[in-house]
């Protein structure tokens, strides 16, 4: 995975994700964008159905537990004047260390050990609802909680498209993946070099757009491994597919915070 923080010229922090491209997990099966294929086979239906629901329940549990962790992690170090400065000191190493636990996460994952992956995951949204912290001191909070409510709602809104539409979204996971190494390179261009305002608020709305495509093809994603997961893959697809949906949601918590969040004077 992919990710980079930075802050524009307002001081305000952004956080973009390759969501999911570095991932190298393969289960007992290949998934090829249509189907997700495995060796393991259960005659009954009532057992793929109880597997299928595991699944996709303890994958939205490790959001969810994720972005209570995270959001946790954040309100504590900015009630913490002392904790925040430390962290702002020391951001570029905690950046590091977030880095590096990903790193280990993902291997974790790879090799189908869910202990490990879950300590890891939990490390990196501590680490990372630590840096977020800084949304509470360029934001005033009751313009926070909106734009919380809002991607809740837009989130939940794909969450559901993804789970329940026909159409195959491999396609436009494809597209959003390409289009956000695109917007990464962008925003660093601008960042750099031209410090352009307009270029960023458009880059806001095209990452928007982007996590909307990949909130919808994650979700889908989740359940079709879900249908076809074998018992023993539960834990460790669910930990996979909770992350990909917490950093869906928390990039475009952050995209419409830059967007529509009001500042504080």
């Amino acid at each position: 995975m992919d990710n980079r923080t930075n802050y524009n010229e307002n001081n305000t922090q952004y956080t973009e994700y390759q969501s999911g491209s570095n991932y190298d997990y393969q289960p007992q099966g290949t998934f090829n964008g249509n189907a997700y294929e495995t060796s393991s086979y259960y005659e009954s239906a009532a057992d793929r159905a109880d597997i299928k629901a595991k699944v996709i329940s303890r994958s939205f549990i490790v959001m969810f537990l994720s972005l209570l962790i995270t959001a946790f992690a954040a309100t504590m170090v900015a009630m913490n004047p002392e904790w925040f400065y430390q962290v702002a000191q020391s951001f570029g190493i905690f950046l590091v260390i977030e880095l590096v636990v990903v790193i280990g996460a993902s291997f974790a994952v790879s090799k189908r050990k869910a202990i490990l992956a879950g300590i890891l995951y939990t490390i990196y949204t501590i680490i990372n609802g630590m840096t977020l912290s800084i949304i509470f001191y360029v934001y005033e909070l009751g313009s926070v909680q909106e734009i919380f409510l809002m991607t809740a709602v837009l989130f939940g809104v794909m969450a559901v498209l993804g789970m329940t539409t026909k159409i195959d979204l491999s396609k436009v996971g494809g597209i959003c993946t390409m289009l956000l190494i695109g917007a990464l390179i962008v925003t660093a261009v601008n960042f750099i070099f031209l410090h352009s305002t307009g270029l960023d608020l458009l880059l806001d709305y095209l990452v928007v757009a982007i996590f909307v495509g990949l909130t919808a093809w994650d979700t889908q994603k989740m359940k079709r491994m879900a249908e076809t997961a074998g018992n023993s893959e539960v834990n460790v697809i669910a930990i996979y597919c909770g992350m990909e949906l917490y950093l869906d949601f928390i990039n475009l918590f952050l995209r419409l915070l830059a967007i529509f969040g009001k500042k504080r004077n």
